[in-house]
């Protein structure tokens, strides 16, 4: 048994399995629907991460410069506002990069594929079953396309938050070193 490779393999196959065809597609719609989700999901968090990186930083700005001349430790804690600043920097960097457009496969077919001499005005279960065959072939590649992205952009989604979750340590840090 050999797999199909391109468009041009299909016309090789005489009798096509119209139910098994059918399930494969309903599977790989299944499969580009959740690729989809997926992604959507990821976005939604950025979305979300966005504004409220924002905030803290305006916040730890307005009080890097709001410090009072006269604070023991102004600049000791202007400088960890200052990383914390930056942490938060990097990580909005990188979030903003997980908004560039990506490539991401996509229900429905061309009307290409039902346009072709050698499948219409043929005879019915041949035709259809090279069909739904070319569909499958394009929805591999579309399922192949929407997994690599969202696990490209899961991981970068990841380093995120691990960053984000470490930009408190140096306050944390210094509120533990000020009660020692």
């Amino acid at each position: 048994m050999s797999k199909i490779k391109n468009k041009e393999d299909i016309y090789k196959i005489e009798n096509f399995n119209l139910d098994l065809l059918k399930e494969a597609l309903r599977q790989a719609e299944l499969k580009v629907n959740d690729e989809n989700m997926r992604k959507e999901r990821m976005d939604k968090k950025v979305y979300f991460l966005i504004p409220s990186i924002l905030l803290f930083l305006y916040y730890f700005m307005k009080e890097i410069y709001l410090l009072p001349t006269g604070v023991v430790f102004k600049d000791y804690i202007s400088n960890i506002l200052i990383l914390s600043s930056l942490m938060l920097l990097v990580v909005l960097g990188l979030l903003f990069y997980l908004l560039i457009p990506r490539t991401y496969g996509a229900l429905g077919t061309l009307p290409r594929i039902w346009l072709d001499t050698r499948i219409i005005g043929k005879d019915y279960i041949n035709s259809f079953g090279k069909v739904l065959t070319k569909i499958l072939l394009d929805y591999d590649k579309s399922i192949i396309q929407s997994y690599e992205s969202n696990n490209k952009k899961q991981n970068i989604l990841k380093w995120a938050m691990l960053l984000l979750s470490l930009f408190s340590l140096p306050l944390v840090s210094s509120i533990i070193f000020h009660l020692l």
